[in-house]
């Protein structure tokens, strides 16, 4: 190994215990891993912040913008009082369905979508303890669940990581968003398979309560004004447009990259979001982390790293 790739290397290994430490923001580790790049001479400028004009997270950027507006909607309202009904009714065909529900939940909200798995997770955590079906059962395999859709043709933001990494690798033959969505779907069942076998694994005790004052301050936060329908309409619509365009990246070409953030934009016109709104989930913690891990994967490939290893294995 040369000096170059073990500096690389290096960085790598650092990015990945400041994220594993969670000491600092989310987003922060790639942004220094960058820097770092810059500062060792291992990538000019332009090659270290590379990723923030990759058309992959472009096109991811402005479909965080459309699931944020999503998120508003009774779609998703559904889901949580689907999630109560079925735990208050106890027993393991409910846990069953539960399961279906947050994974077909999944598949709106969209892989990775940090603002579904932190609905589902709140939900969870403030549903009293049930001896028919113990929340301590619950927790982990619904928050899994949150990452594995069960109708998978929402898996923009997985998909838009996959792309990058391999473009970043020197693969450039291009990749069937279908063909991935159908792999997703293979791992979503085995997931499934693994959670039916889990249930019956699974410590049963009460898991911590929130005080009354969060449990007020919980119950204030659901009592948000519902959108007027035609917006909730048109919400879903810029959802659907989205997702097809993306799913029709190979026949629409460079279009496809920026019709989520035409779709977002088209939002923020009818005050479905704010500007504010916007912005932070444009620039969200995982859109970040895309980012950046472009810059160090370049890296890494232009020190001769990733073309040892892939003659190690491969040779």
């Amino acid at each position: 190994m040369t000096f170059e790739m073990i500096l690389a290397l290096s960085i790598l290994i650092l990015m990945i215990v400041m994220i594993m430490s969670d000491k600092l923001p989310f987003g922060a580790p790639p942004l220094i891993a960058s820097l770092l790049l810059v500062v060792t001479n291992l990538s000019t400028v332009q090659e270290a912040f590379a990723g923030f004009v990759n058309p992959t997270v472009v096109m991811v950027a402005g479909f965080m913008v459309v699931m944020a507006a999503l998120m508003k909607t009774n779609l998703i309202g559904k889901v949580q009082s689907s999630m109560i009904t079925l735990v208050n009714k106890g027993g393991y065909k409910s846990y069953v369905l539960l399961l279906v529900v947050v994974m077909l939940g999944a598949s709106l909200a969209g892989t990775g979508s940090t603002g579904y798995y932190v609905l589902i997770l709140s939900l969870v955590s403030t549903i009293p303890y049930n001896k028919k079906m113990p929340t301590s059962k619950l927790m982990m395999p619904l928050g899994f669940a949150t990452n594995h859709p069960l109708i998978p043709f929402n898996v923009a933001l997985l998909y838009g990581v996959t792309i990058s990494v391999l473009e970043t690798a020197g693969y450039t033959d291009g990749l069937s968003m279908a063909k991935f969505a159908v792999v997703n779907l293979f791992l979503s069942l085995g997931f499934l398979a693994w959670s039916l076998i889990a249930y019956r694994l699974l410590p049963d005790h009460p898991i911590a309560e929130f005080s009354e004052g969060e449990k007020e301050t919980e119950e204030a936060e659901a009592e948000t004004e519902t959108m007027p329908k035609w917006k909730e309409y048109a919400t879903i619509a810029a959802f659907i447009i989205s997702v097809v365009g993306m799913m029709l990246m190979n026949q629409l070409g460079n279009a496809a990259y920026v019709i989520p953030g035409l779709a977002g934009a088209f939002l923020l016109i009818i005050h479905v979001l704010d500007f504010k709104e916007v912005r932070d989930n444009m620039g969200a913690p995982v859109i970040l982390m895309m980012a950046g891990v472009i810059g160090v994967a370049d890296a890494l490939a232009n020190s001769g790293f990733t073309a040892m290893i892939g003659d190690g294995c491969c040779g």
